[in-house]
């Protein structure tokens, strides 16, 4: 269990705060005192935000509101202004969930993936996410990352963690796991922070700052996860306008379904734990991504069929290392990993990834790609 981080205010602020949150110091808390106008605003505005909610408050609507009234816990604010806020919101974000932003207002911060789809099961609220594309997974929070590892076995898990420790016993060394991001991926190799990064697909981009092996490490492919039912071997089943598919605003699935899927009802959400709460409510009847990652999401929800329709849309991905004159680690990793791919031992480890998650790896999509779409 991790323990809340509790935010630091000054005095100012703090009594300010107290006027409109039912605590400063817990993760959870209510909005109260505040128009409708302004608690929908608000939220709306919280779910684009790396801020806290108190501190986007403090930073974005005090400033707005007119907080010269009482100084009690009845204190009132100009309600014409926060309907400005409110249509200023709406517009400019375009999102239709802000009217049903309206009733008591209950915040949970800090709170895992794992915690969220616990509280979100249930129906009996109108539930909004803080988008994880606004949370920095590369900065500490209270000395931690918001991400979890096994604190008991102090160990990192995962295919790429397999992989890497495969390679490394071929190499004959030892693999030592080292703390990065997709994002500070190319620094912390050209620094020498890391010697490879796995499961890093070689872009054309990545390709001006880094080097990378000729053989695949493995393949992924454009896949869906279905509700029970519903067909989908091909893409043609999908392409018809009774069918809703949720996928990820602006990501790579949006854009190739919408051409894929002309006839189809793309349902469109903020990120990938918002598309998945989505399928398990029934908003949609399947969602898009990558196959791996479907796989994982199934993992947790236990509810429909994840499939690689044809034709298959696959790509591969690899691994990342240091530009260098002298080519002979690149090779030997080019070779051991060509080895492991034929041999049949990436997906074995694959395999044995998914049987930490309860999963027979006979029965989801593998990640070879003479297999994908079988």
């Amino acid at each position: 269990m991790t323990v809340y981080v509790p935010e630091e205010f000054s005095s100012d602020e703090a009594d300010v705060l107290r006027r409109y949150f039912t605590n400063l110091d817990g993760p959870v808390f209510a909005l109260v005192n505040l128009p409708e106008v302004v608690k929908g605003a608000l939220f709306a505005r919280y779910s684009r935000s790396p801020k806290s909610l108190r501190r986007l408050f403090l930073d974005e609507f005090v400033g707005d509101l007119d907080i010269s009234g009482d100084q009690t816990v009845d204190a009132t604010i100009g309600l014409a202004r926060a309907e400005e806020l409110y249509e200023k919101v709406f517009f400019e974000y375009g999102d239709d969930s802000v009217a049903q932003l309206g009733g008591v207002h209950l915040a949970c911060e800090q709170a895992s993936n794992i915690l969220t789809k616990v509280l979100e099961w249930g129906r009996l609220m109108s539930y909004l996410e803080q988008s994880t594309r606004y949370i920095a997974y590369d900065s500490r929070l209270g000395g931690r990352y918001r991400y979890f590892r096994d604190p008991a076995a102090d160990k990192w898990t995962g295919l790429g963690v397999l992989l890497g420790e495969q390679v490394a016993k071929e190499m004959g060394v030892k693999m030592t796991p080292v703390e990065t991001t997709w994002g500070n991926s190319v620094a912390a190799l050209q620094s020498g922070q890391i010697d490879a990064m796995f499961v890093l697909d070689a872009t054309e981009e990545r390709k001006k700052a880094l080097d990378f092996p000729a053989n695949p490490l493995l393949w992924y492919a454009q896949g869906v996860l279905t509700k029970d039912g519903l067909a989908a071997k091909n893409w043609a089943d999908l392409d018809k306008p009774e069918v809703r598919i949720g996928v990820a605003l602006g990501t790579a699935t949006d854009r190739d379904l919408t051409v894929r899927l002309p006839k189809a009802k793309i349902e469109r959400f903020t990120n990938t734990d918002e598309t998945v709460a989505a399928f398990m409510s029934g908003r949609v009847d399947a969602i898009g991504f990558y196959h791996p990652a479907l796989v994982i999401a199934y993992s947790k929800i236990r509810k429909g069929k994840v499939v690689v329709p044809q034709p298959v849309v696959a790509l591969p991905t690899s691994v990342g290392i240091r530009r260098e004159a002298d080519t002979a680690f690149r090779d030997q990793l080019n070779t051991i990993i060509g080895k492991l791919y034929t041999s049949g031992q990436t997906q074995a480890l694959y395999a044995q990834y998914l049987k930490t998650k309860n999963i027979d790896a006979a029965t989801v999509p593998g990640v070879m790609k003479e297999t994908l779409g079988q």
